[in-house]
């Protein structure tokens, strides 16, 4: 799989991500422990796909969510180039130090000490990485607020994504899944606005439709843009963006 043009979440990615929220949420120990026959149903995943370049809506991984979950964290390992990109892993790992000994701190606390360099991160990142980034919070975030049935808090996340992410060194680990577990606590809506700002009325609208942002709200948008100028419709529009991200898809 390669990340890139059209500055969009894959269909692949975002059809698993939808998948396993819908049917993985309630799974204990998702993502970190195997089923008996997940080795197996994730073989057959993997093969089915290369060979036959499905976009995983006709497999049938819907009886085996461990395995699906497995196949997601492999497939951010197999990335030719990491989701957050090898220039910035030691400026990550710098930020997940300190954060590492205030585990106990409130996140926003924790947040605020690491805020400017977690933005400059983030503007950084190309744009399909980001959004990317920002599903895959989206959805762990909803996956630790349900922790008291799946077992699966924002520290076990962490580690379970941590390495492949960044595509990491097992020394680096655990100052990376420090940081993970921060924007998981977080969830998305902290760490998008600040991305979202920079980007141009059209596509925020296009990033809208493909988050499925109601059309009445749409229209809103777009009569600001008219009474109110461009400017104050991306506010408008962000603020809908960010309330889709909040909400379980």
């Amino acid at each position: 799989p390669r990340l890139g043009e059209p500055q969009q979440v894959p269909v692949v990615l975002r059809q698993m991500f939808d998948t396993l929220e819908e049917e993985g949420i309630n799974q204990v120990g998702i993502f970190r422990l195997a089923s008996e026959d997940a080795s197996t149903s994730m073989k057959q995943l993997k093969r089915k796909h290369h060979v036959h370049h499905d976009r995983l809506s006709a497999l049938r991984y819907d009886d085996d969510t461990m395995a699906l979950g497995n196949l997601l964290v492999y497939t951010f390992a197999s990335l030719p180039t990491p989701l957050i990109p090898t220039q910035d892993m030691q400026l990550c790992v710098q930020m997940g130090v300190p954060l590492q000994r205030l585990q106990g701190s409130a996140a926003h606390a924790r947040y605020a000490v690491v805020q400017a360099k977690v933005e400059g991160v983030l503007d950084a990142l190309p744009t399909t990485h980001y959004l990317v980034l920002m599903k895959l919070l989206g959805m762990l975030h909803r996956f630790a607020q349900n922790a008291a049935v799946n077992l699966m808090t924002a520290h076990n996340l962490a580690a379970a994504f941590a390495k492949v992410l960044w595509h990491a060194e097992d020394s680096d680990t655990g100052a990376l899944a420090a940081l993970l577990r921060l924007w998981i606590e977080l969830g998305p809506q902290v760490l998008w606005r600040s991305k979202l700002l920079g980007r141009s009325l059209k596509d925020l609208v296009r990033l809208a439709v493909q988050e499925d942002v109601e059309m009445e709200a749409l229209e809103e948008v777009q009569e600001t843009n008219i009474e109110s100028g461009e400017e104050a419709a991306k506010q408008e529009l962000i603020k809908h963006l960010l309330a889709r991200s909040g909400s379980r898809k």
